[in-house]
């Protein structure tokens, strides 16, 4: 482990449903509906019946918020995840990174083909937390 690893502050960052993201969510899926009256408008309603059922489909994985209740540890650098009362072991992934107030949090399961990850507005979690998340990750660099 480095020294960095070291002197990383402990977090529990517990993840609550943002209001942020489902505004978000909100605005995507009315640009899309505008998008397919639109298109029927201007006469490929054969193009909107086959795009419609993959909107509806994006609309309803989407609106299902991953992660909430979920809880994120970090302690001297070791990261996990804590998901329906079973706690897994994580590493964080290179692209995770802060922006403004949003944090992009990517990470993957040992074994895991894909990785994981979140979109943190400053309505996921306590502020005190997302704070020491950013701090976490700016160590990791």
């Amino acid at each position: 482990m480095s020294d960095r690893s070291l002197n990383t502050p402990s977090l529990t960052l517990p993840i609550n449903k943002s209001r942020t993201q489902q505004f978000l969510h909100a605005v995507l899926l009315s640009l899309i509906m505008v998008t397919l009256f639109r298109l029927n408008a201007l006469g490929h309603a054969a193009l909107c019946l086959v795009l419609l059922p993959a909107a509806l489909i994006y609309g309803f994985v989407m609106s299902r918020p991953r992660y909430v209740g979920a809880c994120i540890h970090c302690r001297h650098g070791a990261w996990s995840i804590v998901t329906d009362g079973q706690e897994f072991a994580i590493s964080i992934e290179r692209g995770s990174t802060c922006v403004g107030g949003v944090v992009y949090l990517a990470w993957r399961e040992p074994g895991a083909s894909r990785p994981c990850s979140i979109f943190l507005f400053p309505d996921s979690a306590p502020s005190e937390q997302l704070r020491r998340l950013r701090l976490c990750l700016a160590l990791r660099r």
